[in-house]
């Protein structure tokens, strides 16, 4: 069950910074190494309900993408109708000193980490201790500072909430506090006026939110709730101090761009740091440590496919029922106009309540030929899952290679039109 394929592709390595190629200096090709766990048969992929020929045009594509450099390492993972289907990844977790993507390594989720948030509201909706119209000063009186009174659940679910940037919460040290400072940001426009991606409000509120109704702090709600639910045994919302072998199996990532999605967050110590990769705070231990529900997720792409296998089943896996299926109806209806520009982002993303929307090829997150009713989150430039109802598809594709937003769309959405043309 636990049976691993390996095997090599020649590959020369771009540097990302400089477009230099180590094979040209070195005078030899890197070998870029590949592996897969349980390595499916035709037939056995036909059972799944996936084309044979198609399913290797999918592989192909990932190990094509690792081969040209687009990423220093990744993983890759489907489940279909609850199934498990593919994991398969390789490439360089960590270049100090180098570590290959192994099947336990772990990777940042960024803002991929909002559908767990999301989860979380709606399993409180669902039960009655959250109501999507209320307002949120009503579970929070705090809230209401600066004129926020009137924003209500649903405009925080659907990024309409009007108070998008807190510039304490870029110093991620700040975060610890992250309720006090939602508390002091003001108002950007009314909310309910137009759609602004809250980038770190979003979770943050959300996670107040739990904390005030159900009396856990979301990591817990979350590990309890959801993640022992159905088996997720390497996700994590924060990882805990008491466990430092996790923090040797994180992928570290890196900037492919100069100022790629974080760059411009900060601890605010500037000195030289022990590690290179530490200059980017998103590599740092304390970092990997933080409990932010809005892009501080750490898990394996298998666990996350998982995850949106979950949501793509109606909320059930393996007999276990996370959520009901009219409550994945609620969470996933377009709460936005289709080509509405979110204020913060500059495109025309849709939007659900909490969860971003296929269906529309200019932003390609799940697939230039993915359905409407596809729902996921993309985290920065280099994370992203998803869940297709309609195929019943779980996806999920996580790297270390930060891009901006339109080379990350074309990176991730490429490797979704296969999976969705492997369908039958």
């Amino acid at each position: 069950m636990n049976s691993v394929s390996i095997f090599s592709a020649d590959a020369e390595h771009t540097d990302a910074k400089s477009g230099s190629r180590s094979g040209e200096r070195a005078g030899s090709k890197d070998k870029v190494m590949i592996w897969q766990r349980l390595k499916r048969s035709s037939d056995e992929l036909r059972e799944l309900g996936l084309d044979p020929k198609a399913f290797a045009d999918l592989e192909a594509a990932f190990k094509s993408q690792l081969e040209d450099h687009r990423h220093p390492g990744a993983q890759l993972a489907l489940y279909r109708h609850g199934m498990f289907a593919l994991e398969m990844g390789g490439g360089i977790a960590r270049r100090s000193p180098e570590k290959p993507v192994a099947p336990d390594t772990l990777f940042v989720l960024f803002s991929a980490t909002k559908a767990w948030a999301a989860v979380a509201a709606h399993l409180l909706i669902e039960r009655g201790k959250l109501d999507l119209q209320a307002k949120v000063a009503e579970y929070w009186p705090e809230f209401a500072k600066h004129g926020k009174g009137n924003v209500s659940i649903y405009h925080v679910l659907s990024h309409r909430g009007g108070y998008p940037i807190s510039t304490t919460n870029l110093v991620l040290g700040a975060m610890q506090s992250s309720a006090r400072a939602i508390e002091d940001t003001p108002l950007s426009w009314k909310p309910g006026e137009a759609n602004g991606y809250h980038a770190f409000n979003f979770g943050e509120t959300i996670g107040e939110l739990v904390r005030r109704v159900d009396g856990r702090e979301i990591k817990a709600f979350l590990r309890e709730e959801v993640f022992a639910q159905i088996g997720l045994v390497e996700s994590y919302l924060g990882l805990p101090a008491d466990r430092p072998e996790l923090e040797a199996r994180v992928a570290y990532v890196y900037e492919m761009e100069s100022r790629t999605p974080g760059s411009e967050f900060r601890f605010g110590d500037e000195s030289e740091p022990p590690v290179p990769e530490w200059k980017f705070v998103w590599n740092r231990p304390e970092a990997h440590q933080m409990v932010l529900p809005s892009g501080g997720g750490i898990t394996r792409a298998r666990d996350f496919a998982r995850f949106y296998g979950m949501l793509a089943n109606g909320g059930e896996l393996d007999g276990v029922r996370v959520l009901k299926p009219e409550t994945i109806q609620m969470a996933t209806r377009r709460s936005n106009s289709c080509g509405e520009i979110d204020r913060i982002m500059r495109v025309p993303m849709p939007w659900a309540l909490g969860f971003q929307l296929g269906g529309e090829a200019s932003v390609p997150l799940f697939g230039k030929t993915s359905s409407p009713h596809a729902f996921g989150h993309a985290g920065a430039g280099c994370t992203v899952g998803w869940a297709d109802p309609d195929r019943g598809l779980g996806f999920a594709y996580l790297t270390n290679g930060n891009l901006g937003w339109l080379n990350s769309f074309s990176r991730i959405g490429d490797l979704a039109d296969l999976a969705l043309k492997a369908c039958l």
